[in-house]
């Protein structure tokens, strides 16, 4: 399966994933919020309430980093999951089963969607 990666405008932040029915779909940032669109442009969801930086996803699980530095992880149908970081998260990124935290000291802290840490960079 070909997943294409799409730009919606540099101040956003994307990632693609499949949705239900296995049409590709986008996550954007807007107003502070994680948005959920099918690449054909039609609306899946939002996740967040005005004060998430950054949003990740994997194609099953969306990450979005909130501005107290937590990653909370969420069910592509929405439903949180659990919370991974200690409030020093700058940023976050998924691949896989994989969750990688990028802390204030620099380090990367890499887990499983499960919640489970695996090791530091």
């Amino acid at each position: 399966m070909k997943i294409t990666h799409l730009i919606l405008a540099a101040a956003c932040i994307v990632s693609p994933a499949l949705a239900a029915d296995n049409e590709s779909v986008l996550v954007k940032l807007n107003n502070n919020r994680a948005e959920v669109y099918t690449v054909s442009g039609h609306y899946v969801r939002t996740i967040g309430s005005g004060d998430v930086v950054q949003a990740a996803t994997n194609g099953q699980e969306v990450a979005i980093l909130r501005q107290n530095g937590r990653v909370e992880l969420y069910s592509r149908s929405g439903s949180y999951m659990r919370t991974l970081g200690s409030g020093d998260v700058t940023a976050v990124q998924m691949s896989g089963d994989s969750v990688a935290l990028t802390r204030q000291n620099g380090r990367v802290e890499i887990y499983g969607t499960n919640g489970s840490y695996r090791r530091t960079l």
